[in-house]
């Protein structure tokens, strides 16, 4: 009997120590499946980060509303290496030339975006140039140094007719992105007034041949730019209001 007994507190202790010892794995496991429950769920229900694969599509989601996010990756260009890349864009596609001893001062900051639905960030680089005769903003891709968009805000008297500026746009478009086609799709035509006069003249199209210089006028133009697979729209418009010239490249009217 002594035996028996001392037998089953044999098995018992055994049991004890086999359930002690896979216990916490057990505990474990079950852990490790509540985490993948909610990593899958997570994943669900919210779609997946994904960086920008073309500069096209960037020019196309900075047209739309867009979030900073408060941490950034690091990025490709600095404060160094910015200025030139700033210089030649305003260069490129700028209507307005700017000397660099016509700068009275400039900043530019880094910061990464993400689009509104969260499937979409990119780096961008805010610049400002301030001028005696004006002020410029750009907005700089890091990834290839080139622009997104551009304002340029002057004060000088400066003209240039409605044919004109559409060929160097398209021109300067076609050179300094070197997409396989860039190709104007509308014209809004555009408004002058005279200011002696007060009379209107307004023209629909690119078949207009008044060009007289007026104090006052608006150009709009659209460009479809393609690369590859990817195509996006832009608008550009200049407006001229007496000795102050707005021009816009990629932006709102």
């Amino acid at each position: 009997m002594k035996n028996l007994k001392k037998g089953m507190y044999a098995i018992a202790f055994c049991f004890v120590m086999v359930a002690g010892f896979l216990m916490p794995r057990t505990i474990l496991h079950v852990q490790d499946l509540r985490l993948e429950v909610q990593v899958d769920s997570y994943g669900l229900n919210n779609a997946p980060l994904r960086q920008s694969s073309h500069l096209l599509e960037r020019m196309k989601a900075i047209q739309e509303e867009m979030v900073e996010l408060t941490q950034t990756e690091q990025p490709r260009l600095n404060h160094t290496s910015i200025y030139p890349v700033m210089m030649e864009g305003i260069d490129a596609v700028g209507l307005y030339k700017v000397a660099e001893d016509m700068i009275v001062e400039w900043n530019a900051k880094p910061k990464q975006m993400i689009s509104k639905d969260g499937t979409l960030s990119f780096i961008v680089w805010d610049c400002s140039i301030s001028m005696e005769k004006g002020d410029i903003w750009l907005t700089i891709d890091d990834a290839t140094g080139k622009l997104l968009k551009i304002n340029e805000f002057i004060y000088d008297d400066w003209y240039i007719d409605r044919e004109s500026y559409a060929v160097v746009m398209t021109d300067s478009l076609t050179n300094y992105y070197a997409c396989d086609r860039v190709e104007q799709i509308t014209d809004n035509g555009y408004v002058d007034v005279d200011s002696v006069t007060g009379a209107v003249v307004t023209t629909d199209g690119m078949d207009g041949s008044d060009t007289t210089e007026y104090d006052s006028y608006m150009i709009r133009v659209k460009y479809c730019l393609t690369d590859g697979e990817f195509q996006t729209e832009i608008n550009c418009q200049l407006e001229k209001n007496y000795d102050t010239t707005y021009l816009i490249m990629n932006g709102l009217y």
